[in-house]
């Protein structure tokens, strides 16, 4: 009857616990509509862009994640690849890496908006010397100081730091006077 195991209220009729309505029915607790099916809480989200370690952010579509591939987490170490920048706008931080750099280039780019002060730590190589060291850098609208501090190995003397500022940025570019060189920077405004 309709009470019974197989009724409409009974275990497998549409009310009953794997009816339709029931906790493993469509409609249920583990239903494809329910709160642990693919359409509820806890369903399955459509991961875009895969890959080992990425982190996870929303894209704006239900049940759809985006795997970040400049920005992963092996349960040890977290890693951004590019530039990092607070909500407040306040911290900046850049690096950048280039190899083959023979002539006068902007190595990295910063908003003035973002301080008034960056610390720039450097490595750089011509294959036969290297140095390593850190241009401290301070500005006020369009006026630009700055000093370098460093160890070197070597004649490093064919690549020196400009600090200018070009538009609403401050530039920090390896002068090279001869050679050709491999330049890493990490940035960090201060203030």
């Amino acid at each position: 009857g309709s009470s019974g195991s197989s009724g409409t209220s009974g275990s497998s009729g549409s009310s009953g616990t794997s009816g339709t309505s029931g906790s493993s029915g469509s409609s249920g607790t583990s239903g494809s509509s329910g709160s642990s099916g693919t359409s509820g809480s806890s369903g399955v989200a459509n991961i875009l862009n895969n890959a080992n370690d990425r982190v996870l952010t929303a894209t704006g579509t239900q049940g759809e994640a985006y795997a970040e591939a400049n920005m992963t987490f092996d349960g040890s170490i977290f890693i951004v690849t590019g530039d990092t920048k607070t909500t407040n706008g306040e911290d900046y931080l850049s690096s950048a890496s280039e190899s083959g750099v023979n002539s006068t280039k902007t190595i990295v780019s910063i908003p003035t908006a973002s301080g008034s002060s960056a610390i720039y730590d450097y490595f750089v190589s011509n294959g036969t010397a290297f140095r390593g060291g850190t241009v401290i850098v301070a500005w006020s609208g369009s006026d630009v100081a700055y000093t370098d501090y460093s160890a070197d190995s070597g004649d490093s003397s064919g690549l020196s730091w400009i600090a200018q500022i070009s538009g609403s940025d401050l530039l920090l570019r390896a002068n090279i006077s001869s050679g050709t060189w491999t330049v890493k920077v990490g940035a960090r405004v201060v203030f």
